[in-house]
């Protein structure tokens, strides 16, 4: 287990947030970290991504090129049924990993196009 700095840019038609956690790996393809108020797990699989939240906020995100995938956003407020189309899914490993994912999420109907750009150095 190593300690890692992880940076996540997500970015929507007019919305932008950055975020940076110190965070650590659970093996090579497991990599944890936590703010106030939720835990949070990235996995690399072989043909996705998973990203995990749990505490105040619980979801369990699949980032798969081959498939659409549906999931639930648990709040304090109620669950909110979510579906996410991956347009582009790319994980480039090394010194730094870097992941860079463009995705629609459907939530009621309305659709809303995402970009994810995560580095975990």
């Amino acid at each position: 287990m190593r300690k890692v700095k992880i940076k996540i840019d997500s970015v929507s038609y007019d919305d932008r947030i950055t975020q940076e956690f110190e965070g650590f790996t659970v093996n090579e393809r497991e990599f944890e970290f936590k703010d106030e108020n939720n835990k949070y797990t990235i996995v690399l699989e072989d043909d996705s991504l998973l990203y995990k939240s749990d505490g105040k906020s619980k979801v369990d995100m699949e980032f798969n090129l081959e498939k659409i995938c549906n999931c639930t956003y648990s709040t304090v407020y109620g669950d909110i049924p979510m579906e996410i189309r991956t347009t582009v899914l790319s994980i480039i490993k090394g010194k730094v990993i870097k992941i860079v994912i463009h995705y629609i999420l459907g939530i009621d109907g309305d659709e809303i196009f995402w970009t994810k750009e995560i580095k975990i150095i």
